[in-house]
């Protein structure tokens, strides 16, 4: 009789059956020892499983290798341990990755479709599902498993290929990018903008520096805004001499509208450019007189006792009503003086008595003049014509609107008709 060849493979052998081999439990087949059951340590960790020799006798030479794409060293009577990099391009194919048990949602190019980077946190065929996407510096951002990370990135800040590379800054403009904060900017580059920084102003242009203006002229340097723009200044920006980085144009000593506006007086800024600054010129308003100053106030004067020295606008508005003498003085045949000519000294005119009429003087109104007639040498007094014939002179009203009217008149007991501005024959009873 011959012996019938007996084999068993090892790899297709399911040790869970325990069909015939393990009535006794030692008696059990070898190859359903748990520690060398092909079945529960190649096809239960999907891993290929291979007996080369199918003898009965030949035992627990079966081998463990990996499935593809998993990759690995094929081990002999035990598994083995199989990497797959879920980043691959296609990391699931064939039945046996995609079975329910075991379904692996590869990448593929979700993270590349974004240009982002994927990360797979732990390669074991067994860890399945852990890839992250990952942004791409300078873009950041958080990632998340399986899906786009959330990736920004602000060409202000950053440098790279469309960044704004501190064009602005040195132009002393304020970078811009309005989509630094949305998923995907980091996609969407070329959106930075150059805008003006206060009190400067200018149209935003893309990509490129604007066009800043500033009127120094119109700036009101008071204002609390213009205290508030400042300038986040680093030592290759900064703008000394001004305080806080502050802009030029509002510093106090440079303000051209304090020294020139507030001082009543004409501001000029022949250029602009927001770069361009303290070269603004005050120059006096017509009727004050004066030297043009460039970056500082000009000394302006007007003389009050000019016959109009307010010729409307800005004098009425911005000091009021300048009540300058007109012919207030000359019309009553007195003398205007302005002690201080300076623009900003109104209102101290006064008219003075001409001699030999005296009187007090009283700002911004005519003087109370008196002249005795009698008294003085003058075109119309009387000069001694009734002395020298023994007759006494009276002036009737001494005001010097009202001159000539003098007379002489008769000592007691002699008696005549006055004479205006001639002397008497004067007579006595009884007497010639």
């Amino acid at each position: 009789l011959a012996i019938a060849p007996c084999v068993i493979d090892e790899c297709t052998y399911d040790c869970n059956a325990r069909n015939g081999w393990h009535a006794v439990p030692a008696c059990e087949h070898p190859a359903c020892a748990p520690y060398q059951c092909a079945d529960t340590n190649c096809t239960g960790l999907i891993q290929n499983c291979t007996d080369p020799d199918h003898n009965h006798l030949s035992l627990s030479d079966w081998e463990c290798s990996c499935i593809l794409p998993s990759t690995g060293v094929t081990t002999v009577a035990g598994p083995t341990v199989c990497y797959v990099d879920e980043c691959s391009y296609d990391c699931h194919i064939g039945f046996a990755w995609t079975s329910p048990d075991l379904w692996w949602e590869c990448q593929n190019t979700t993270c590349s479709q974004w240009n982002q980077s994927c990360t797979d946190h732990d390669t074991n065929q067994l860890s399945p599902n852990d890839w992250t996407c990952d942004c791409v510096p300078p873009a950041t951002g958080t990632s998340t498993l399986k899906i786009p990370a959330f990736c920004v990135i602000d060409e202000c800040t950053y440098n790279c290929t469309t960044c704004e590379h501190d064009l602005c800054s040195i132009d002393n403009q304020t970078c811009l990018d309005e989509w630094h904060e949305l998923q995907f900017s980091d996609l969407v580059l070329g959106n930075w903008l150059c805008r003006c920084n206060p009190p400067s102003t200018g149209v935003d242009v893309l990509t490129g520096l604007a066009t800043c203006i500033i009127d120094e002229c119109t700036y009101d340097c008071d204002v609390s805004s213009c205290n508030a723009s400042l300038y986040n200044c680093t030592e290759l920006y900064e703008w000394p001499p001004t305080p806080d980085c502050m802009h030029p144009a509002c510093a106090p000593e440079s303000c051209a509208y304090t020294n020139c506006t507030d001082l009543i007086q004409n501001c000029t800024d022949p250029n602009h450019d927001h770069l361009s600054i303290r070269d603004w010129t005050c120059s006096c308003i017509a009727p004050s007189t004066g030297s043009t100053i460039q970056y500082g106030q000009a000394n302006c004067t007007v003389d009050e006792c000019t016959y109009d020295c307010h010729l409307g606008e800005p004098w009425t508005s911005l000091m009021g009503s300048w009540n300058c003498q007109n012919d207030t003085c000359i019309s009553l045949n007195q003398t205007c003086t302005d002690p201080n000519t300076n623009q900003l000294s109104p209102h101290d005119w006064f008219c003075s008595c001409i001699p030999p009429a005296t009187g007090a003087s009283q700002i911004m109104h005519d003087a109370h003049c008196l002249i005795d007639e009698c008294s003085y040498e003058c075109d119309t007094c009387e000069d001694d014509l009734c002395a020298n014939v023994t007759q006494w002179c009276q002036d009737p009203n001494w005001s010097d609107l009202v001159l000539g009217d003098w007379q002489c008149q008769c000592f007691p007991p002699a008696t005549g008709a006055h004479g205006l501005q001639a002397i008497v024959n004067c007579t006595i009873d009884n007497y010639t």
